[in-house]
């Protein structure tokens, strides 16, 4: 009876071994940065337009960010380069205009210089709206102006990304190995909590604009040269899965002491030489997940632009969670280059100027055909969904 009770508890333990191995090697993403041609059909189930009403209120040019809160999508924007306006403009969820949000001015409801991101708190109502001089925006979602306050001085903010428990991060992507690059604020009082994450300026500059995302709830970090992305938690980080890809692995640790001691001039120059000869091959951006994929964007060796300013070197990596197989790709094979501005748990978010909107034609079904065919030359980008 008790070598029955024992060949139980040896099982037991094994199994549970065996589980906790399997869940170690499930936060590791395997993949290949070798091209695949790859479809939309390959990758989505369906593929929805939200053509985004346009107007003299509603002009689109520069978008910064999009949030989706609602059903409701708040965008960003500016006219650039002339930064005469600076909002947000919010649409519902068949991109109708509904108003903005925020104005450029001297008045005391109002903010004089440029704002570089937003969040938005649903269950208090407010849009925190973030200049890079370090004041913090905020107003009500219909519009209404709330108050402003001053976040930390010394740094150049460049992203925010609201926490739960009435926190929020920050990102200064500006700032060298020594000071915080990302810190946490009190959301109520923008008052320093804790700094979290310090790096080299260069790799610090590589991920403004896409530091983090939320899935499930969780707010995730997502430096630029660690293949590492990290679960932002109460007050601290944790690795939350790491890509590994293979013979293209390369060490961050040599790349950081590479920058180690060097002035600020001679650490960009090291730094770009480095980008260009192959000593950081890549940089990982704008990374998310959605219930079907992990992904990232790739910025392989710096090079040539194409006649749109994008490197000709900037690729799409999805990894499929059920399977592990990843397509890795600069564009499908609809000629389409996939680069998220949201995601969400069921969907990928991009903004597709008109002039694209046909490379979409043979994947859409008739009802969203009908939607493309009736945009012209000067309209908004169309919000496309790509649904897993």
């Amino acid at each position: 009876m008790k070598k029955c009770f024992y060949l139980l508890l040896l099982t037991w333990i094994l199994a549970a071994c065996s589980s906790q191995t399997k869940e170690t090697e499930n936060n590791v993403l395997k993949a290949t940065l070798k091209e695949t041609e790859v479809s939309l059909k390959d990758l989505f189930s369906r593929i929805e337009v939200i053509p985004l009403e346009t107007n003299d209120t509603a002009l689109m040019d520069h978008v910064h960010r999009i949030r989706k809160v609602n059903n409701k999508y708040y965008i960003l924007n500016e006219d650039y380069p002339g930064f005469t306006y600076i909002n947000i403009l919010v649409y519902d969820a068949e991109g109708n205009f509904l108003h903005t949000i925020g104005k450029k001015g001297q008045g005391p409801e109002e903010y004089p210089y440029l704002i570089y991101d937003m969040d938005i708190d649903a269950e208090k109502d407010l849009v925190y709206m973030m200049s890079p001089l370090g004041m913090l925006y905020l107003y009500r979602t219909d519009g209404s102006f709330v108050r402003k306050m001053n976040m930390p001085e010394g740094l150049a903010y460049h992203n925010l990304q609201l926490l739960d428990d009435n926190r929020l991060l920050s990102w200064s992507g500006s700032t060298d190995i020594e000071s915080d690059a990302m810190c946490i604020l009190d959301a109520d009082s923008a008052k320093l909590i804790k700094g979290l994450w310090r790096d080299h300026n260069t790799s610090n500059w590589a991920i403004s604009g896409g530091f983090s995302y939320v899935y499930q709830d969780k707010v995730y970090f997502t430096p630029s040269i660690d293949r590492q992305v990290y679960e932002v938690t109460s007050d601290s980080l944790r690795i939350a899965y790491e890509w590994d890809f293979g013979e293209d692995n390369y060490d961050a640790s040599s790349v950081r002491s590479r920058l180690e001691g060097l002035t600020p001039v001679d650490k960009e120059e090291e730094w770009k030489e480095m980008r260009k000869t192959g000593g950081v091959p890549y940089t990982l951006l704008k990374q998310g997940q959605t219930n079907k994929y992990y992904f990232t964007n790739v910025l392989g060796i710096l090079g040539e632009r194409d006649d749109k300013g994008y490197a000709k070197n900037y690729f799409s990596l999805f990894y499929e969670k059920a399977t592990g197989r990843s397509f890795y790709f600069k564009k499908t094979t609809e000629g389409l280059a996939i680069r998220p501005d949201m995601t969400t748990e069921e969907a990928l978010y991009q903004l597709i100027p008109t002039e694209d909107l046909e490379l979409l034609l043979p994947v859409l079904d008739e009802t969203e055909k009908a939607k493309v065919m009736k945009r012209v030359e000067d309209d908004n980008p169309c919000l496309v969904k790509f649904i897993p």
